[in-house]
């Protein structure tokens, strides 16, 4: 199971006003790098993104930006297969303790599927969490994700 994060690992700090006024909020070459990393272990995908508020129940987009991330993971042969709770008190993207609330979002994901043995968290933020911490990679919100973080993912993972 792959735990993504968009903002900070499908895009980055790089992307200019006038890309993301376009709507251009995901980058393409790093959604290819995902693709890979899917396809190279098997691995479903698990949105923990604040752009999970952003699907329906039955992750169907209700906002253009899902619109285009659920396009790209297709184009790119990828679905999502699920999303974490919301623990937070507010869905706002500011609070102080996100990356906690983060955290404790994947691990309630992992004890209500306890058939999940191996699993990456694929995050630009520190999770504050030692369980966690032996399947996190973290990204570089200024790059988003690397080939060098994709050959760390498959490490925890596996290959096929």
């Amino acid at each position: 199971m792959i735990f993504l994060d968009v903002d900070g690992v499908l895009n980055s700090d790089f992307r200019s006003r006038k890309q993301i006024a376009s709507g251009q909020l995901i980058d393409e070459e790093r959604v290819q790098l995902l693709g890979e990393l899917v396809r190279r272990t098997g691995a479903e995908l698990v949105l923990h993104s604040g752009w999970r508020f952003w699907l329906d129940e039955h992750l169907r987009p209700i906002r253009p930006e899902a619109q285009q991330l659920t396009a790209l993971l297709k184009k790119h042969g990828m679905t999502l297969a699920g999303k974490t709770e919301d623990l937070s008190e507010t869905k706002s993207y500011l609070i102080p303790r996100l990356s906690l609330t983060k955290g404790d979002e994947i691990l309630l994901w992992l004890q209500m599927h306890p058939e999940v043995k191996k699993y990456v968290i694929l995050e630009d933020l520190d999770l504050h969490k030692l369980r966690l911490k032996p399947h996190h990679v973290q990204t570089d919100p200024c790059i988003g994700l690397t080939e060098e973080d994709v050959e760390r993912a498959v490490a925890i993972l596996g290959e096929l």
